[in-house]
């Protein structure tokens, strides 16, 4: 794994610590992925290839390096990695349905309280105005 690795960073001009600062480790880290001291996590090998643009078994060994690495320039800091994983993401027809808002009630609780005090005296002026008796 760690000559995968080491050569995939090699062809693709990407520093030990830049790829370390994109994958969320330290430069002594990757050296000593490289190095075959220690294994990166599931996590890690997730994230090395999408900042390598190649699979988790090429990395891993398992798989050969493609013919003609880099495809593309691999890039140097993390934004340029989020821009190239949004030309790869599909779209969508609909935008994502949004979250209801939440209802206001039609009375503060305030206004209840003062409902609640003057109930008669509110229900007899309603009933003087329309007309009731």
């Amino acid at each position: 794994m760690g000559n995968n690795l080491k050569e995939l960073c090699k062809r693709s001009g990407l520093k030990q610590a830049a790829l370390g600062k994109m994958v969320g480790v330290s430069q002594g880290v990757v050296s000593e992925w490289q190095n075959g001291n220690i294994y990166p996590s599931a996590e890690k090998l997730i994230e090395l290839s999408k900042v390598l643009n190649v699979t988790v078994g090429t990395i891993l060994g398992t798989e050969p390096i493609p013919e003609g690495y880099p495809l593309y320039t691999t890039p140097t800091t993390f934004a340029e990695v989020l821009e190239n994983q949004k030309k790869y993401v599909p779209k969508f027809d609909s935008e994502p349905t949004p979250e209801p808002k939440e209802e206001k009630p039609p009375f503060t609780k305030a206004q209840l309280d003062y409902l609640d005090r003057h109930l008669e005296e509110v229900v007899s002026r309603i009933r003087e105005k329309e007309g009731f008796k």
